[in-house]
């Protein structure tokens, strides 16, 4: 006897420490008005797991995926590709949460598609931060078809959430490398686009994004070595497709971007009133950065100071 089909959609939600926020991303799927769907959760080493919070909600379309010790984001995405029994995967992050209609409006937009290469749907989504200020983001149209180049020119959401992949392709492309400590689900994305998979969009939010204002210098850490690797191993593709002065604009644009980042980040520890910490961030920060001693001296100030110093441009 056949087994009995396995739903339309899998949800997979990777979760570490979350609880409270995890029920609130449950909840949302919960709500869909598309209903064809499973939601995997993968706990990702919590302590205490988290099997009470999928417990209460008490729904039989819910399972669970425990691993343990904690092995971090993309193995857990990846585990619960491998528990995944749908035809489609969506993405959904414990910290955000989805619009009602989200996976009713992108399976539409699948079913109207009449391109054979399509086999990604994704949408904007709303940025909110600590203060409750919410954006859009991107800000302008999302690419469809062959979206390589709008991957280089930074043209897709912040977040996982938005996406939705054929399963299928998922497993033939190798799924999240989950040896690189940032960046991982934009290096997928570079892979799908290159093995010639196509993209289409919802171009509007249906997922919000919520911001927590948290920087740790091992994030920031991460985010370099991240960006690294990713230039290392999609730069010649960027530049055999579009050309080295494509490839140059972009590293300039993530570097400056980092740099942002890190200058932000010092900018809260002075507000602060600490700025032995703002010392101990730029030592952190020191064989990591591109910029090398130029970004110290002016960060030194920075943090000694309080000087608002705009980080130097990339080399």
């Amino acid at each position: 006897m056949a087994p009995p089909p396995g739903p339309r959609v899998s949800v997979v939600i990777p979760t570490h420490n979350r609880s409270v926020m995890l029920e609130r991303a449950l909840r949302s799927v919960l709500a869909q008005t598309f209903q064809d769907f499973e939601a995997v959760v993968v706990d990702d080493g919590s302590t205490p797991p988290v099997a009470d919070v999928v417990e209460r909600l008490c729904d039989p379309r819910l399972r669970l995926v425990r691993l343990d010790p904690n092995q971090g984001m993309g193995r857990a995405r990846n585990a619960g590709i491998e528990a995944a029994r749908g035809e489609w995967v969506a993405f959904l992050d414990d910290d955000d949460e989805w619009l009602p209609e989200k996976l009713s409006l992108q399976m539409a937009r699948l079913d109207a598609d009449t391109d054979p290469a399509t086999a990604v749907v994704y949408c904007y989504c709303y940025q909110v931060g600590p203060a409750g200020h919410s954006k859009v983001r991107p800000k302008q149209p999302l690419p469809e078809g062959d979206v390589f180049e709008g991957l280089v020119r930074n043209l897709h959401a912040r977040t996982t959430s938005v996406y939705v992949i054929k399963r299928s392709v998922l497993r033939a492309v190798g799924e999240f490398d989950n040896k690189m400590p940032r960046a991982d689900d934009l290096e997928l994305w570079f892979r799908l686009a290159d093995a010639g998979y196509h993209f289409a969009a919802v171009q509007q939010p249906l997922v919000i994004k919520h911001e927590h204002g948290v920087q740790v210098t091992s994030d920031a850490v991460a985010g370099v070595i991240g960006f690294r690797t990713l230039d290392r191993r999609w730069g010649p593709a960027i530049e055999r497709r579009l050309g080295a002065k494509a490839r140059r604009k972009w590293r300039r644009k993530r570097f400056q971007k980092l740099a942002n980042q890190h200058g932000y980040y010092l900018d809260r520890l002075v507000s602060a009133g600490d700025r032995a910490a703002a010392r101990r961030y730029v030592r952190r920060m020191l064989p990591y950065l591109p910029w090398g001693a130029r970004f110290v001296g002016r960060a030194l100030a920075f943090g000694v100071l309080g000087l608002r110093l705009s980080p130097p441009p990339p080399r």
